[in-house]
């Protein structure tokens, strides 16, 4: 997800798409950790960066899923692009960056929290109209 918005309004926005990446974990009921990470280990652009780590069990511990970032103005400086404010001042916007479903990560947090005692995979509620209505992927 990437979004261009106001200077003032950033980090309510990225807030915003980090709450659309718990609405999708939630709703596959996966455990996960929403973390803000320090500035000494975030990347260059970031002027704020949010990861929500999901549980993996077959590692017994929380892997990074998905990420949000925030980095001001240093992507839109490069595209030149800008809003016009009331006054006729030109400022550039401000951008986001958001991962809603990285598909390796997602599958295997899916798979790792579902698996059942036989080795078979019960498929989230959510996901079932999607599977023929089954309830398990067998193996």
């Amino acid at each position: 997800m990437e979004t261009f918005c106001l200077p003032e309004n950033s980090i309510q926005e990225q807030d915003f798409l980090v709450a659309i990446q718990e609405y999708f974990l939630q709703k596959l009921l996966l455990p996960y950790q929403v973390v803000l990470i320090c500035t000494g280990d975030m990347g260059k652009p970031d002027y704020r960066q949010i990861d929500i780590n999901t549980w993996m069990p077959g590692q017994n511990t929380y892997r990074e899923t998905h990420t949000a970032d925030l980095m001001t103005s240093f992507q839109s400086r490069r595209l030149n692009t800008k809003i016009k404010r009331i006054n006729n001042k030109t400022e550039l916007v401000h951008m986001n960056d958001a991962t809603i479903c990285a598909v390796g990560r997602m599958l295997i947090a899916i798979l790792e929290n579902y698996q059942q005692a036989d080795g078979s995979v019960k498929i989230p509620e959510i996901l079932k109209k999607y599977m023929d209505g089954k309830d398990f992927i067998i193996k």
